[in-house]
């Protein structure tokens, strides 16, 4: 695995571990942050090998302030000479990987860095943490998942009045829209990371997987899914029956 600045990736058996790592800057994502995490999932996507799980996390304990700012008044985003879609490209592939994404949000993530935990399939907050997406107060809007993804996690008219009030959202109200999955106590979080972590761990990675392929495929079209489950149901039993006859 590439070694990187800005990221941290670890794996220990089926479960992985990546760190936003600028906790200076309270984990405030750079082109770099991005290319990195892109160049992390293409790797992930082509070679996943056992993995299960990751859990993604921010260094210093706080998840991730968003933008850096400083990207406003210098370099490529400044002129414009950017590349936009391979930008959501570093987040996408939390959803679209094989294995099943955590979040996990300590204190606040604001704006891209709420965008990052939306791309993930489940979302834990810690209490006392917010969430907000204050693109609007910049001129801009939240183009890396938050206008894409927000209205289906909780309807459109919470969406809308989220990312254009910029509000912030607290975790209990974070839970209550269905932003996050769960809010745990500040020091049971990394209890709670290892329960989930060690039982997605101990599934079949092909059911694991399959689940994951049809839900998603779910999101599109509901009849596209039956096929889907159909199709990684029967690999589920070919492997049992391979199983049992050895």
């Amino acid at each position: 695995m590439s070694t990187y600045e800005h990221i941290r990736f670890t794996k220990r058996g089926a479960v992985g571990e990546l760190l936003l790592h600028r906790p200076e800057k309270r984990n405030a994502q750079t082109l770099q942050m991005w290319n990195e995490l892109g160049h992390l999932g293409r790797q992930l996507i082509e070679d996943p090998g056992d993995l299960a799980v990751i859990v993604v996390r921010g260094s210093g304990g706080c998840f991730s302030s968003g933008l850096d700012t400083s990207l406003f008044t210098s370099g490529e985003l400044a002129s414009g000479s950017f590349d936009g879609a391979a930008i959501q490209q570093a987040f996408v592939w939390l959803r679209n990987g094989s294995f099943i994404t955590i979040a996990a949000i300590e204190k606040f993530a604001i704006g891209a860095g709420l965008e990052l935990a939306l791309w993930c399939d489940l979302r834990l907050i810690t209490e006392g943490s917010f969430v907000s997406l204050p693109e609007i107060e910049y001129g801009i809007i939240p183009d890396l998942g938050g206008c894409a993804l927000l209205p289906d996690i909780c309807g459109y008219a919470a969406a809308i009045e989220l990312i254009t009030t910029a509000r912030k959202v607290d975790a209990i109200e974070a839970l209550q829209v269905g932003i996050v999955n769960e809010v745990v106590k500040p020091a049971q979080l990394d209890s709670r990371l290892e329960a989930l972590t060690t039982l997605f761990s101990k599934r079949s990675l092909t059911a694991l997987r399959g689940a994951k392929r049809a839900c998603l495929a779910a999101l599109v079209d509901s009849r596209e899914s039956l096929r889907v489950s159909q199709e990684e149901v029967m690999k589920c039993l070919k492997l049992l029956q391979k199983q049992h006859a050895g």
